[in-house]
């Protein structure tokens, strides 16, 4: 069983981790985080849609608006876990 300093070293060094592939922290306690970041949009599949498909294109761009979100819980093992 980990100590509570011992998990909070996990979350930030796992934090860190997250925040270098464009995560940012939308809320953190002593053992817990929830992550965010924006849904990227491809390009290049956009202007094909639109090229070929008009319809599908503006669903495209209306389904990939807004945030995806992650919650990152350190367990009394010193785990990481994701949901």
């Amino acid at each position: 069983m980990k100590t509570i300093e011992e998990r909070k070293a996990i979350l930030e060094t796992e934090i860190i981790k997250q925040q270098k592939k464009g995560w940012r922290i939308s809320s953190k306690t002593e053992t817990n985080c929830q992550l965010m970041r924006d849904k990227n949009r491809s390009g290049c599949l956009l202007v094909i849609l639109f090229l070929f498909f008009i319809i599908p294109g503006i669903f495209y761009l209306l389904l990939t608006h807004g945030t995806t979100t992650v919650f990152l819980e350190i367990n009394e093992n010193g785990e990481i876990k994701y949901s």
